[in-house]
């Protein structure tokens, strides 16, 4: 498990989501904008597990992770394009996200038969504008060929 807190006039930028959950779930908003250093705050955890198994000539394994970010930022007197209202609440603005993953591979003979992985993410920034989205991947691949839905 890994968890962060930082609290200050310069925070770090909030971070990415993990590689194998952009991988599968890859039509997700990534606003670097609020994704930049600033006073304020930015907090965020996540757990991830794997296990493997070699039963003679077949093995596999399986690996699972959850996490979230979240960081409020002070923009100031900052304003949206083509509006005067401050943004958030008194420059005060909040973005956060949430994922989810769970992937695994099969192996006969060494040849892998099966590679299967499935990733959630909820992505939201508000107040003032206010913006959410949730996106669901699939990315599947056998021996007979690929399918990747989102």
């Amino acid at each position: 498990m890994l968890s962060y807190l930082d609290i200050g006039s310069v925070v770090p930028n909030m971070p990415a989501l993990p590689p194998n959950v952009r991988s599968i779930a890859d039509k997700i908003h990534q606003n670097q904008t609020f994704r930049s250093n600033g006073a304020g705050f930015v907090m965020g955890a996540s757990f991830d597990v794997k296990a493997s198994l070699n039963v003679g000539i077949a093995s596999g394994w399986v690996a699972a992770g959850l996490g979230y970010d979240v960081m409020l930022r002070n923009f100031g007197n900052a304003t949206c394009s083509g509006d005067t209202a401050i943004l958030g609440i008194n420059g005060w603005y909040a973005t956060g996200q949430m994922w989810a993953y769970l992937e695994g591979s099969l192996s006969v003979c060494s040849v892998n038969v099966l590679s299967a992985g499935l990733a959630a993410v909820l992505q939201a920034q508000l107040p003032n504008p206010t913006f959410a989205q949730a996106t669901v991947g699939v990315k599947v691949k056998t021996i007979f060929g690929s399918f990747h839905k989102i």
